[in-house]
């Protein structure tokens, strides 16, 4: 499969770095599919597949028409052998087995746009060549796009087959013991607990005490008459002491009828005590009404033979019978068991409600998480226990979610919650537990605790930062030690050679000193440039003449061998940028391109227009294209993803700083742009710069007001210097002076508006930006409410906080970027003081 590295290297950061799935899609030929390549594909795609690969749940994708699967690790056994040729097919091949089922469930949610669930559903599965009868849980819903239509289906689910098999086989064994306690002889029942509640009994029993509706309740409740009697303390006696009781012809009042005298009836009845990990927690009562026999006794008391034996056949089917139920009742106990093994071991947070949120089991995990016994919150609402009381507002959404859950409804979200073990993050949800009519008997809570991965994933953000801010420091102190050594250097021998008047060679040293400061101004620029915090002059601009005028310059730095061509745009729209940005950009392009074809190669410029849609990683809207590709050595993908990394370069030591790309990128992203990168190792590059489309007109250009030449006042003029560093207001002031203007200094914001707010006469304010308190902006923009005409001329290095590109310079606004040298200080003073002067001799006239 052929890897072709595309676009902007933030374009696969939706991938994982990590994971099978995830770096089978990043390899992956989708240029073949529907989908088209990666770097092309659907923001909803994107996103989609990005919370997909990061989920530790079982989650697919289905996207567009035919449904092209996508999948997580965690869904890669649902193909089982179908994994990986699955990956990119259409459903209708990957699940050609049970299409016939499912295609109507796709065709629904992408029809009605309304998600769906089914639990275990049935699937007729090929597994290795035979057809196996499988069951699943799992929900397809629908991903839109930002114009609502649905694109794809999102697939989450597990297998439950081994649950179904169990279930059914639980539900047999439960049907068998029902059969089999209604079949018993006479009247059998199942008390429960210490208060004894009915858990079972059968038609007899019921038919025997005239009640119908005692299960769930104690027999204090059922038969108070006969409590009253004695027999809830024998029932006593046997749950604690575990010793069967046995009673034969005894006399037992019933109330067999609401509101009817007590009746006295002749039972024969056993006690027998249930036990379960050696302890009773239950008792099997067995009883027969011999009330009629023993009136046959009293008129049959010769045949004493004949009842010797009735009784004899009596107690060795009673005897028998118990036998059964005993052996019934084990198998129940054994299932019950292992369901409650099964909650016991798991590695997350579970337990079990009552539909109304009172809990009745819990596991050992989730007891742990809160330091409790399961006797200090089974029994409790669910929202009143201790994963929820100790963090405000939690109670109050438990609760409503517990309603949403007794209603019907699944629930899942991640939440935040104060454990005694501390501050903790869970991914928690509630299901229904449902009967055979649909009706909710129960709730199952879950919770995962995903506080460790995030802590991994906050750490490993923070390590990133790190590398990156060393990387950064690493390489600025790096270029500035070398630039300062020139600098502090050439002034140290200046101050030898005039210490000992030689002062032949004390230029030199001058100029080698401001060489160096000049190249420490630039590489500012540059790294001001790639934080997208340089000062900016933008205008609009026409791209094509831009190229046209910068042609010369770079066919010569080019040389013989590189063919340069270029492809300037029909209709092309202006952009608005600073002019002299783009061209440097496109000369660092150039020679970029040109250090790729040691051996000579062509270079092609490219003007366009280009309309971006939502399906681009591009932000949509308008732009002028700037394209510059080569056939050059191309890239790796590695060397993409840092090729914009300040200082990052692949040329040898000495030959390039790292910044060049860094620049470029932080002008573009400052113009309201974007850039994209194309490269294929031995086949070359191609980088684009979009730049936002304007739709206003160039200006009219404008000639300097004033000479070249001389700089020094024709007239005195009075200029207000504010500059909160003292060297630097001295140095202006000192040479204002020299050329015959009258300096009033300020060394901060709010004082140099108290002079602009006074009559004291101003042609021109000279301020810093970055002043303290009032920075120099805010001040002219104060003062200019008194002075409408004052002309201001504003210093900055780094103006984040004052001067915003989209605010732009009011008119009589100019800007100049520190450092700047005198002579430039001095012409653009006599320009703005001069066009001044110009504009009040114009308005007499």
């Amino acid at each position: 499969m052929r890897v072709t590295a595309e676009i902007s290297p933030r374009t696969l950061r939706f991938l994982p770095e990590s994971g099978e799935m995830a770096e089978r899609i990043r390899l992956y030929d989708w240029s073949q599919t529907p989908l088209g390549p990666i770097t092309t594909w659907h923001t909803a795609l994107r996103s989609t597949l990005g919370l997909c690969l990061n989920s530790s749940i079982p989650t697919s994708i289905y996207w567009g028409a035919d449904l092209r699967l996508l999948y997580n690790d965690a869904w890669a056994p649902v193909p089982a052998h179908r994994h990986p040729w699955a990956l990119g097919r259409p459903a209708r091949e990957v699940w050609s087995d049970i299409w016939e089922i499912v295609e109507p469930q796709f065709a629904r949610v992408w029809t009605s746009g309304e998600g769906f669930a089914t639990y275990d559903q049935m699937l007729p599965i090929d597994r290795g060549g035979r057809i196996e009868e499988t069951y699943w849980n799992y929900s397809l819903s629908p991903i839109r796009d930002e114009r609502g239509d649905v694109v794809g289906i999102f697939n989450q689910g597990h297998e439950t087959t081994a649950k179904v098999k169990a279930e059914r086989a639980r539900e047999g064994e439960l049907d068998r013991f029902r059969e089999l306690f209604q079949q018993a002889p006479g009247a059998v029942a199942w008390l429960e607990g210490p208060e004894h509640k009915y858990i079972l009994a059968n038609a007899a029993y019921l038919q025997l005490i005239g009640r119908r509706d005692i299960l769930g309740k104690p027999v204090a409740e059922v038969l108070p008459e006969v409590v009253e009697q004695g027999f809830g303390e024998v029932l006593d006696q046997v749950y604690r002491s575990g010793v069967p009781y046995v009673a034969a012809s005894t006399l037992v009042p019933l109330r067999r009828r609401p509101g009817a005298p007590a009746e006295n009836r002749l039972l024969d009845f056993v006690f027998q005590p249930i036990r379960r990990h050696g302890d009773v927690d239950g008792i099997f009562v067995q009883a027969h009404d011999v009330t009629e026999r023993a009136q046959a006794e009293a008129a049959l008391r010769s045949s004493e033979e004949n009842l010797r034996r009735l009784n004899e056949h009596l107690e060795a089917l009673v005897q028998e019978r118990t036998s059964e139920l005993s052996s019934a009742l084990r198998e129940q106990q054994t299932l019950v068991y292992r369901l409650r093994t099964t909650l016991q071991t798991s590695l997350i947070y579970q337990g079990y409600m009552r539909p109304d949120g009172v809990l009745l089991e819990a596991n050992a995990a989730s007891l742990e998480g809160i330091d409790c016994k399961a006797e200090d919150v089974v029994g409790k609402y669910f929202w009143e226990t201790p994963w929820f009381s100790d963090t405000p507002g939690m109670p109050q959404m438990v609760r409503e979610a517990v309603a949403l859950v007794a209603a019907g409804e699944s629930m899942r979200q991640r939440i935040d919650v104060q454990l005694p073990v501390g501050q903790r993050t869970f991914d928690f949800s509630m299901r229904p537990v449902k009967d055979e009519r649909g009706e909710v008997i129960g709730i199952v809570p879950e919770a995962v605790d995903v506080t460790p991965l995030l802590q991994t994933e906050e750490r490993l953000r923070q390590s990133q930062k790190m590398e990156a801010i060393g990387q950064l420091t690493g390489g600025i102190a790096h270029d500035f030690n070398n630039l300062l050594t020139g600098i502090i250097g050439s002034l140290d021998m200046m101050e030898r050679r005039i210490t000992e008047r030689r002062y032949e060679r004390v230029g030199e040293y001058a100029k080698a000193a401001i060489a160096s400061a000049n190249r420490a101004a630039a590489l500012t620029h540059r790294l001001l440039a790639f934080a997208r915090r340089q000062p900016l002059d933008p205008k609009p601009v026409a791209v094509n003449s831009l190229i046209a005028s910068v042609e010369d310059m770079l066919r010569r730095a080019l040389g013989e061998s590189i063919q340069l061509h270029i492809l300037a745009g029909a209709d092309l729209w202006l952009t608005r940028c600073d002019s002299n940005q783009l061209e440097n950009a496109i000369l660092n392009l150039v020679i970029n391109a040109r250090d790729a074809m040691p051996n000579g190669g062509d270079i092609t410029i490219e003007a366009s227009n280009a309309e971006i849609d939502s399906s681009n990683v591009l932000k949509p809207g308008q732009y002028v294209c700037i394209s510059v590709t080569d056939n050059g050595t191309g890239m790796s993908p590695e060397v993409i993803a840092k090729a914009f990394d300040p200082f990052f370069t692949t040329k040898p030591l000495g030959q390039g700083t790292g910044l060049g790309l860094s620049m470029i990128y932080g002008f573009v992203m400052q113009s309201g742009g974007d850039i994209t990168m194309r490269s294929q190792v031995g086949e070359g590059s191609s980088i684009s710069l979009y730049l936002p489309r304007y739709r206003g007109e160039i200006a009219s250009s404008t000639h300097d007001v004033g000479g070249t030449g001389s700089f020094r006042a024709l007239q005195e003029h009075t200029v207000l210097v504010v500059e909160d560093e003292p060297v630097v207001r001295r140095l202006i002031a000192e040479l204002l002076q020299e050329l015959g203007y009258r300096v009033i200094e300020a060394g901060d914001g709010k004082s140099g508006l108290d002079i602009l707010l006074s009559n004291e006469p101003i042609e021109l304010l000279i301020t810093d930006v970055g002043l303290p308190e009032l920075n120099g902006r805010q001040m002219a923009d104060s003062a200019r409410q008194h002075r409408p005409k004052l002309k201001v001329l504003l210093m900055t290095g780094y103006a984040e906080h004052a001067i915003q590109e989209k605010e732009g310079l009011a008119a009589g606004m100019r800007m100049m970027t520190k450092p700047f040298q005198m002579e430039a200080l001095a012409q653009r003073v006599q320009e703005m003081i001069a066009a001044r002067h110009a504009a009040g001799t114009a308005k007499t006239q």
